[in-house]
């Protein structure tokens, strides 16, 4: 018999039906999961795949997976299928029931958040990072967080910022993990996205940002002709710059996405309180952005 089911321990005792299928859904040939509470304690899964093949890549990908903080999941082979979650005739599946891998998905997973860490504090973080880019979230109580973005630009980016953060909440330091999840996040009414004007002050002593930014906010007194600042900037960055984008409602800021956080890092000091020669007058100010400037033509 090919065994398309594969068997999930070591998950830690609070893990739920949800984050096991928005953990393993994203994984070619996936069908069905499920969370089995035995005595009330223990918890062990299931997940089945359309074919052993499936399974096997699945199994490779995820065993010894850190399903949590320092929480390791066990993936091996079922002693069986599970024919009452699905006909054993896989060919009748509908093929809308199978997982999108196209690369389009807007919603992001994320564990390893300190347990500490409340609510407010997340949705401070996630505002001040990913402000503009966010169309809601959600912390569980198990500090467990999805995150929806409005376009798979952003969340692509939001991934590589996030996986792998060290966060620090109240002198805890955790690292995140962060991957894609299958399902696309749609918040209740109280889970909408604040804005940074809505957002409270940053807490003393906290820096929410996450370090390694590209993009860096320039700023002026006066309006920036986009004319004549466009051009003066790629002279002087020339194949650094990957994105330019300006703003405001008198045009008086713009945003500049550098290819490294390096490149953006050197711009500042170069460009923080000079003038550009093609406008004499205007004095400039430049700084780390508060959220990453995407790149539309990737």
């Amino acid at each position: 018999m090919d065994i398309r089911t594969l068997f999930i321990g070591s998950l830690p005792p609070d893990a739920t039906n949800r984050e096991l299928r928005l953990l393993f859904s994203t994984s070619e040939g996936y069908i069905k999961s499920m969370i089995v509470n035995k005595d009330g304690n223990s918890l062990y899964g299931f997940v089945t795949f359309d074919s052993s093949e499936a399974a096997e890549k699945a199994r490779e990908y995820y065993d010894g997976y850190e399903y949590d903080t320092d929480i390791f999941i066990r993936v091996t082979p079922s002693k069986r299928n599970t024919p009452d979650w699905f006909s054993e005739k896989v060919e009748g599946i509908s093929k809308q029931a199978k997982v999108d891998n196209s690369g389009t998905q807007r919603t992001l997973y994320i564990t390893g958040f300190p347990k500490q860490v409340t609510p407010e504090y997340f949705s401070l973080f996630i505002t001040a990072n990913f402000s503009g880019q966010i169309t809601g979230y959600e912390l569980s109580s198990k500090k467990r967080a999805f995150v929806g973005f409005g376009d798979p630009y952003s969340a692509k980016h939001a991934r590589e910022k996030l996986n792998n953060h060290e966060f620090t909440f109240e002198g805890v330091t955790s690292t995140l993990h962060c991957d894609f999840a299958n399902t696309e996040f749609i918040p209740r009414g109280d889970q909408l996205p604040l804005t940074l004007a809505q957002a409270p002050s940053l807490p003393k002593n906290q820096n929410l940002l996450i370090p390694g930014s590209k993009t860096v906010f320039v700023s002026a007194t006066k309006s920036l002709d986009q004319s004549l600042l466009e051009p003066s900037l790629r002279k002087l960055f020339g194949d650094q710059i990957e994105t330019l984008s300006f703003g405001g409602k008198e045009k008086t800021s713009a945003f500049i996405l550098f290819s490294t956080s390096e490149q953006a890092s050197a711009a500042i000091e170069q460009l923080h309180n000079s003038e550009i020669p093609s406008m004499p007058g205007v004095l400039l100010k430049a700084s780390l952005a508060r959220t990453e400037l995407v790149p539309r033509n990737r």
